[in-house]
């Protein structure tokens, strides 16, 4: 987002609404986190069934992994064991082979089929997040009008 308001670019889409009244948004995908264990984990059904476990996560900075923190109850990961990735592609393959758990967005899963992990529910006022398009308020270049109603367009 902070891209967007220092004008780098026009709009993006973030993991959450922005908070900076310099910037307006739109509700355009809705998304579930969950959780993902390697095929031999338990089942997760509370926060503290993954307690002792590796996190795997992308770096500080990422809304997931504040959601993560939210729902284990921490203000902080800094006593756990984060390993830090950059891509979804290394995290879901960190899980599958059993190096720790992860939060992650049911759609990427969804378009990696061959994946062996499992899924685990986390509450809906965690899971149940909705991706904006973000721009700045009061400057609505052409390319993001036009992005705006072709998003319009599809949810019709």
């Amino acid at each position: 987002m902070t891209k967007v308001a220092d004008r780098r670019l026009d709009a993006a889409f973030t993991a959450e609404p922005p908070a900076a009244r310099v910037l307006e948004h739109i509700p355009v995908f809705a998304e579930r986190l969950v959780v993902i264990t390697n095929s031999d984990h338990p089942p997760i059904r509370r926060a503290r069934d993954v307690e002792g476990a590796s996190l795997i996560a992308f770096p500080e900075g990422c809304a997931y992994r504040r959601v993560l923190q939210r729902w284990l109850g921490r203000k902080s990961l800094a006593t756990l064991r984060v390993l830090e990735l950059n891509s979804y592609h290394a995290i879901v393959a960190c899980v599958s082979s059993g190096t720790g758990i992860a939060l992650v967005p049911e759609s990427v899963l969804d378009t990696m089929p061959d994946t062996h992990v499992l899924r685990h529910a986390i509450p809906k006022a965690q899971a149940n997040i909705t991706t904006p398009l973000v721009w700045r308020h009061g400057e609505i270049s052409p390319s993001v009008l036009a992005l705006r109603t072709l998003i319009a367009s599809l949810s019709k």
